[in-house]
C-alpha cells in the first residue's frame, strides 16, 4: 500500500465504518469488552519513517452515558521514496479492525447494534426483572394497551419502550419512502383511565395520534413477557426482521418517544423504566410531559407528525385550538348568536371530574377562555361547576364517581346528586347539564334530572351521544346532502335496540355492527365519509374524511366550513370527553332543544347483561360484530329458538353470547321490550352457555 505525503487515511474496516465506542458505565455494564486501539508513536524529524497522528472527535448522544465515539483518522507522512508500512505496524491495525469490525454494524448510521443490545440487556438483567410470572399470569397488550397491578409495570415498560422506538424508526422508514425525511414520534401514555387507584397500564399512541395497529401488538405482548434480556433482544430482532427495507438506517434515522400520564402517582415510576431503557440508544429523543389527559397526548402526538416537529410539546396548544374551533362552531349555531345577542343566563353545567386528570383540563381550558381577549364563548355561555376534582388524593380517583360508576349504576356521584340542594334557588335543577367524565377523559356520559317529574337521574349514554351527533348532522348537511355522503353510525352488539331503531327508522341513518373495543370501531367509522361511532360507555367521536373536507373546501360553502370546524373540535384520533361535552352543547343549542327533550327521544329497551362461569370459554367463536356465534355447531341454532320464543310474546327481543377476553367467563346479553321477558331469555341463553362450555 503506497502512501503519499499529507495523505488523509481512514483505516479501512471491513465493515465500512471507522466507528468504535468506550463505554464508560458502572456495575456490570463495566464487564463489557472495550475497543482498544494499539498504535506506536515515532519521533519525526529528517528520519525517514513512517508516523501516525491521531485525531479523535467526541461526542455525548445520550444525556445518561459517557459513550465516547471515536473516529480514527491517520496522517501518514512518508519520506519520498513511498516506502511501504512494515508490518509491525500492520499488525496493530488488524487488531483494531478485527475487534471494531465485532462491535460495528455494517450500517453506520444503524441504532440498534450490538453494542446497544449488550447496554440493553445488561440494564434489564441487573435493573428490571419481571415481577409478574409470564408463565401462569402473562400480561396481553389489549384494547387499551396493558392494565395491572401498578406495582408490575416498571419492568413492563422498560422493556416495551424499546417496541415504541423500533415502531418511530418504522414509521420514519415509511415516511421517507414518500421522500419525507422528518423524525416519528410516537407517545406512551400512562393511564389506567377508569380503573381503581392502585391498577395503572400504558399504551403506545401511534405516529398519526390514533391507537397503535393491531399488527405490533404481538411485539408489545413479547416483549412485556420476556424473562431476560437475550429473551428481549429476540423479539426485537424479530420485529426488525418482519420489514427489513422500513428499518435500514439512514443519516436522518433517529427515533422519539414521548411520555405523559395521568394523575396516578405511580406513573412516575412507570415513566422512569421506559425512559431508563431508551436512553441507551443513540440518536433518541425522549420526553417526558405533565400529567396530561388521553386524548391530550394523542392531539399533541398527532400535531407533532402533522408538522414534523423534531420536538413536539404540543400538549400545550390543546386548550387554545379547543377554544378557537368551538367558537367557529358556535356560529353554525343560531340558537348560541341569539343566546349572546340576548344576554341571557349563563347555561349550568356541572362536571363530575372522577377526581383525576379531566379536573385539571377543565381548569386549564377555564383558564384559557378568562386569559381570552375579546369574546370568550366559553366563559360567557356557560358557568361551569366541576365537581369530585380532588385528584391529589390518589385513593380518590374514580371511587364512586366518574362515567363508569355513573354508567354501571345509571346513577351520579354523591357531589353531583348532592348540587341541586347546594346550588342557589335562581337556578332549576332541571336546567342544568351535568357530565361525567372517566379518569383520564376519554368518555363522557350526561345526566338529566327533574326532581319535579320523578327522583330519578335520567342517564343519557354513549347511544344517546350518538344520535344527538346524528341529529346535528342531519339538520346541518341536510337530507339531500347526507343521501350524497356516506355518512353512518358504528355502534357495538351492546347498544341499546331502541337507539339503533331510531337511527334508521327516524334518521334514516345507515347503521354498522362492529366487535366490542373502540379499536373495532374506530376503522368501520374511519372508512365513511363521516363516521359517527361511540360505545355505550361513553367512549367515541365523529370522524370526518379528508376527502370530504377538500371536495368540500372546493364549495367555498358553509357546510365545508362546518365539517372543516367539527373536524378539528372533536378529536380524530380517539374519545375526547372534554371536546364531546362542548360538542353536546352546540348539537342541542343548534337543534334547539333541551336536556330532557334529549332524553325523551327514545325509550331504552330493558337488557341484561350477565357473566356466565364456565370451563371452556374459547369453545365459542363469533362472527366479526359478535352477534352471532359460529361455534360450538349447534349452540346459536338453540339460542334463535329462545329469542323467537321470546318475540311471540313482546314486539322486540335478541340475545348474543361472547367469551370473555380476560375472565373464565362467557358474557350474555339480552334484550326485549318487556322487562319480564327479558328476564326470562337472559336465563335461559344463560342455560344453553353453560350446556356447551362446561
Amino acid at each position: 500500500m503506497g502512501f503519499t505525503k499529507r495523505e488523509t487515511y481512514r483505516v479501512p474496516f471491513s465493515l465500512s465504518s471507522g466507528l468504535t465506542r468506550l463505554s464508560l458505565l458502572q456495575g456490570s455494564i463495566e464487564k463489557k469488552r472495550r475497543a482498544y486501539v494499539a498504535f506506536q508513536f515515532f519521533s519525526f524529524s529528517h528520519f525517514a519513517v513512517f508516523q501516525p497522528y491521531i485525531i479523535v472527535k467526541l461526542f455525548l448522544p445520550c444525556i445518561s452515558y459517557a459513550n465516547i465515539y471515536i473516529y480514527i483518522y491517520i496522517y501518514t507522512y512518508l519520506n519520498n521514496s513511498g516506502a511501504e508500512p512494515e508490518g509491525s505496524y500492520c499488525g496493530a491495525f488488524s487488531d483494531v479492525t478485527m475487534e471494531l469490525e465485532r462491535a460495528m454494524p455494517s450500517n453506520p448510521h444503524a441504532i440498534f447494534t450490538s453494542m446497544f443490545f449488550d447496554d440493553l440487556k445488561g440494564i434489564i438483567d441487573s435493573q428490571f426483572p419481571l415481577r409478574h410470572d409470564p408463565a401462569r399470569g402473562p400480561l396481553k397488550y389489549g384494547t387499551a394497551g396493558f392494565r395491572s397491578d401498578a406495582r408490575l409495570l416498571p419492568p413492563v415498560a422498560a422493556r416495551v419502550s424499546m417496541i415504541a422506538a423500533l415502531r418511530s424508526v418504522y414509521c420514519q422508514g415509511k415516511r421517507a419512502e414518500g421522500g419525507d425525511n422528518a423524525p416519528c414520534t410516537v407517545g406512551i401514555m400512562i393511564t389506567a383511565s377508569h380503573n381503581p387507584y392502585m391498577d395503572n397500564g400504558f399504551k403506545i399512541i401511534d405516529a398519526d395520534g390514533g391507537m397503535l395497529v393491531a399488527s405490533w401488538e404481538e411485539w408489545c405482548t413479547r416483549a412485556a413477557n420476556a424473562l431476560s434480556g437475550s429473551d428481549l433482544e429476540r423479539v426485537m430482532m424479530d420485529c426488525l426482521a418482519h420489514d427489513p427495507s422500513a428499518f435500514q438506517p439512514k443519516p436522518y434515522t433517529c427515533c422519539q418517544v414521548h411520555f405523559s400520564r395521568d394523575t396516578r402517582p405511580s406513573g412516575e415510576e412507570i415513566a422512569r423504566a421506559g425512559l431508563r431503557t431508551l436512553h441507551v440508544l443513540r440518536n433518541t429523543n425522549t420526553k417526558l410531559y405533565p400529567p396530561i389527559s388521553t386524548p391530550c397526548m394523542h392531539f399533541a402526538i398527532a400535531k407533532a407528525n402533522k408538522l414534523g416537529l423534531a420536538d413536539a410539546s404540543e400538549y400545550a396548544s390543546y386548550c387554545g385550538e379547543l377554544l378557537a374551533a368551538f367558537e367557529e362552531m358556535c356560529s353554525f349555531a343560531s340558537a348560541f348568536s341569539k343566546l349572546c345577542e340576548k344576554g341571557d343566563d349563563r347555561q349550568q353545567l356541572v362536571v363530575d371530574c372522577a377526581n383525576g386528570i379531566g379536573a385539571l383540563m377543565m381548569k386549564d381550558l377555564i383558564s384559557a377562555s378568562t386569559q381570552k381577549s375579546g369574546f370568550a364563548a366559553l366563559s360567557t355561555l356557560f358557568e361551569l361547576h366541576l365537581v369530585d376534582c380532588n385528584f391529589e388524593d390518589e385513593m380518590k380517583l374514580n371511587t364512586k364517581c366518574g362515567a363508569d360508576y355513573a354508567k354501571q349504576h345509571a346513577a351520579p356521584s354523591a357531589a353531583m346528586s348532592e348540587w341541586p340542594s347546594t346550588c342557589s334557588s335562581s337556578v332549576t335543577p332541571s336546567a342544568a347539564h351535568f357530565y361525567s367524565l372517566d379518569g383520564d377523559a376519554d368518555r363522557v356520559v350526561a345526566f338529566f334530572y327533574d326532581p319535579i317529574r320523578s327522583p330519578e337521574w335520567v342517564l343519557l349514554d354513549g347511544d344517546r351521544i350518538s344520535v344527538l351527533y346524528a341529529m346535528l348532522l342531519h339538520k346541518l348537511l341536510g337530507e339531500e346532502q347526507m343521501k350524497a355522503l356516506d355518512v353512518a353510525v358504528v355502534q357495538t352488539a351492546y347498544a341499546n335496540g331502541a337507539s339503533s331503531e331510531f337511527l334508521e327508522k327516524q334518521l334514516h341513518m345507515q347503521v354498522y355492527t362492529a366487535a366490542t373495543g373502540v379499536k373495532n370501531l374506530h376503522p368501520v367509522a374511519r372508512a365513511r365519509d363521516v363516521g359517527i361511532y361511540f360505545e355505550a360507555n361513553g367512549h367515541g367521536t365523529v370522524l370526518i374524511s379528508e376527502k370530504v373536507i377538500s371536495e368540500a373546501a372546493a364549495t367555498a360553502t358553509e357546510k365545508a366550513a362546518l365539517l372543516a370546524t367539527m373536524r378539528r373540535l372533536v378529536s380524530q384520533c380517539c374519545g375526547d370527553a372534554i371536546a364531546d361535552i362542548l360538542m353536546c352543547e352546540i348539537a342541542l343549542k343548534a337543534l334547539n332543544m333541551t336536556f330532557q327533550d334529549w332524553a325523551d327521544l327514545y325509550v331504552d329497551r330493558p337488557c341484561k347483561l350477565m357473566k356466565v362461569n364456565v370451563a371452556h370459554r374459547d369453545r365459542i367463536t363469533n362472527t366479526p360484530d359478535e352477534c352471532r356465534a359460529l361455534s360450538p355447531a349447534g349452540m346459536q341454532d338453540e339460542i334463535d329458538a329462545a329469542v323467537s320464543s321470546a318475540l311471540s310474546r313482546c314486539e322486540a327481543a335478541r340475545a348474543f353470547v361472547r367469551p370473555s377476553g380476560t375472565e373464565p367467563v362467557v358474557r350474555v346479553y339480552a334484550e326485549a321490550t318487556d322487562p319480564l321477558v327479558c328476564e326470562s331469555l337472559s336465563a335461559e341463553v344463560a342455560k344453553i352457555v353453560e350446556a356447551y362450555c362446561s
